[in-house]
């Protein structure tokens, strides 16, 4: 089975007309506002780096103090996280101690025979309406054991600031794949969600909303990421607080006090996210991909398989080599032997090298000519 090759051209458009370039040998494409968005900083060799831009926009301001990431990250195990990441936030010796466990794995350290499924379900239960520990013993239990966990939550939500670094995974140019995780912050935002509404379910109003107050803080916060998938996270917070309100009101015998209470928060719009919020780093995106190609830096697209040939025929089904030559149709990746690995084919040529890789995997080219 063969796979329609997706062209990555390396083509902009200025007012002088269309300029490209041609592969790694040559690169007649104009820095500007109108073609690459940004002017620098720049490689040894001529081409841009992007991911270098955005950690610039982004950190600008940004202190191991005021940078909420830093403290949230704590919380949780930093699932997926570089040594260059934590390094870029502060953190000494590539790690941190987890200041809290995950409801899942609560349970499983508890031997408590519960389905998983179930638990997830409980869960998402206990973040909409309030709820009595007697209702949801695990939950409210993990809460208990997590209270260091739920405190550091507080003290993130705070701090004024929010940046994740951006790294390459795949390359020094990879923009792609340096997209920090938004979901550092869910699982903060869904256990504070959690014990509002267990302190609502307690009659503690005012507590829950304080610590509803808190979520919306954290949603907040993650806008500043300044892209369109930080910006959802950033509503989806938003959206969680107000379910929980809606909840209050409607599950429980309020008084008119803490009804007035509640009316209060929603009206206080301080706290929520900004009615513009800036996604500017969202439009490098696109370029810098471009970029990517250019340079010949890091697999961009390639599904990686399992296997470790060299994707060829009679291969493995392993992912296809990645060559940067200059000759006309700079060798091709095709399908056969054991298909099991999958694996993309990246074939970089000046002239239009083509690359087809097996099973359900993707192949790209990146010239001038097809």
């Amino acid at each position: 089975m063969r796979v329609a090759s997706f062209v990555c051209a390396a083509v902009m458009v200025s007012g002088a007309g269309v300029v490209y370039a041609a592969g790694p040998a040559a690169r007649p494409y104009t820095v500007g506002a109108e073609t690459t968005v940004i002017n620098g900083p720049m490689w040894d060799d001529g081409t841009l780096d992007y991911v270098g831009a955005i950690n610039e926009r982004l950190s600008k301001g940004v202190t191991a103090e005021n940078n909420a990431a830093v403290v949230l990250l704590g919380v949780f195990a930093p699932v997926g996280k570089t040594k260059e990441e934590l390094a870029a936030l502060g953190v000494k010796g590539g790690a941190l101690v987890p200041a809290m466990k995950s409801l899942e794995d609560f349970a499983l350290e508890q031997h408590l025979d519960i389905d998983v499924d179930v638990l997830g379900d409980r869960e998402m239960e206990a973040r909409r309406r309030p709820w009595t520990e007697k209702e949801f013993p695990v939950i409210a239990a993990w809460l208990d054991a997590n209270k260091a966990g739920l405190a550091r939550i507080r003290v993130g939500a705070e701090r004024p600031r929010f940046y994740l670094p951006w790294v390459a995974e795949h390359g020094r140019g990879d923009v792609l794949s340096a997209i920090p995780l938004q979901a550092d912050v869910s699982m903060e935002r869904d256990a504070l969600m959690c014990e509002a509404m267990r302190l609502a379910g307690a009659k503690d109003v005012a507590g829950a909303l304080s610590e509803l107050r808190e979520v919306r803080k954290l949603g907040a916060l993650q806008v500043q990421g300044r892209t369109e998938l930080a910006v959802l996270e950033g509503a989806a917070a938003a959206r969680a607080a107000w379910t929980a309100y809606a909840g209050m009101v409607t599950k429980m015998d309020l008084t008119d006090e803490q009804l007035a209470a509640v009316g209060r928060e929603l009206e206080d719009r301080t706290i929520d996210l900004p009615e513009r919020p800036v996604i500017d780093v969202e439009y490098l995106l696109a370029p810098g991909t471009v970029m990517s190609c250019i340079g010949g830096q890091g697999d961009i697209f390639a599904d990686r398989g399992n296997g470790d040939s060299a994707g060829r025929s009679g291969g493995s089904g392993g992912p296809c080599e990645r060559r940067l030559g200059h000759g006309a149709q700079d060798g091709a990746c095709e399908d056969g032997g054991d298909r099991g690995g999958g694996g993309a084919a990246d074939v970089c040529g000046a002239a239009g090298g083509v690359g087809e890789a097996a099973g359900a995997s993707a192949s790209f080219r990146c010239g001038d000519a097809g």
